[in-house]
């Protein structure tokens, strides 16, 4: 083990907290482990923004500046670059791949996942070549009548996706681990570990959003359960949905978890005039483990 709840993974050769498809140890070894994964998010988001930030203003097609300036920051700031070499993954020209020892999984809207079945992990690929759009949001806005509101879902982009990622992460959903990018500086690099897809009533459904302190919420504005979580390291409540079979699997040790899901901004105003929102509100943060935080920013 490398420092505390670290070790090095083998494919990716980054530091990692998830060495196999069960969080391993009692409950004190497997909190001190997710504490050190969001440290490790939280440094690895806040690199990716600069990478952001500094390549802004360059053309697109400007390869070279771009790479320059992502390799650069990436040494700067300590960002793992994975070689797919690494990950048995080769990439043609159109951008397709292929896998020499990783299976790929279905895809979803964000990204692919494959999964190394020796050692029970499943490593996620976002493309980042998508005109700034990655993956969904849920996104609260005022209806034709003042008093009413909308939440629809929307596009989201690479920093709110990764925003997604830690803050599920951090409210109990399953492990799940920024890992950096590929060489290529054009896919992120996530990591979870394995789970099993199992069929999915009401009462799993119920479970897996348990783990999360979720409250039940009346929606009927946007398709399936709207839920409302509480996320204490930033002493604030975020909107939780899209929790469909794809997105609820059974993790190693037999409970139900939140492999991915949709999650949105509350305005302060719709709390303010919802008492049926305020009142979740209230209730979530009532179920939260831990201390308020209130870090500003995630990364």
């Amino acid at each position: 083990m490398i420092g505390e709840f670290y070790e090095i993974d083998p494919l990716t050769g980054a530091q990692t907290t998830i060495d196999g498809p069960s969080g391993g140890g009692g409950e004190g070894e497997r909190e001190r482990r997710a504490k050190a994964r969001a440290r490790l998010n939280r440094r690895r988001a806040g690199a990716i923004r600069e990478i952001g930030q500094r390549t802004l203003a360059l053309e697109p097609t400007d390869v070279d500046a771009r790479r320059a300036a992502i390799a650069g920051t990436s040494r700067e700031f300590g960002l793992p670059f994975v070689d797919p070499e690494r990950l048995g993954i080769d990439f043609d020209e159109d951008g397709l791949w292929g896998t020499r020892f990783l299976k790929a999984l279905p895809g979803g809207a964000e990204a692919q996942p494959f999964l190394d079945a020796d050692r029970g992990v499943v490593y996620k690929l976002f493309d980042l070549r998508t005109g700034g759009g990655l993956g969904k949001k849920l996104a609260v806005s005022r209806a034709a009548s003042p008093e009413d509101w909308e939440i629809e879902v929307a596009d989201a982009n690479l920093f709110e996706t990764i925003e997604k990622l830690i803050v599920l992460d951090e409210c109990g959903a399953h492990p799940t681990e920024i890992v950096g990018l590929l060489l290529t500086g054009d896919h992120l690099v996530v990591k979870q570990p394995a789970a099993e897809h199992v069929p999915i009533g009401p009462a799993e459904r119920a479970r897996a959003a348990g783990k999360l302190g979720s409250v039940l919420v009346p929606s009927t504005s946007i398709r399936g359960e709207l839920r409302i979580i509480w996320h204490s390291e930033n002493a604030r409540p975020w909107l939780l949905g899209d929790l469909h079979p794809g997105n609820l699997m059974r993790d190693a040790d037999g409970e139900m978890t939140i492999i991915d899901a949709l999650i949105g901004s509350i305005p302060g105003e719709l709390t303010a005039e919802n008492p049926v929102i305020a009142a979740a509100v209230r209730e979530a943060r009532s179920r939260a483990s831990g201390p308020d935080e209130g870090q500003a920013e995630l990364f």
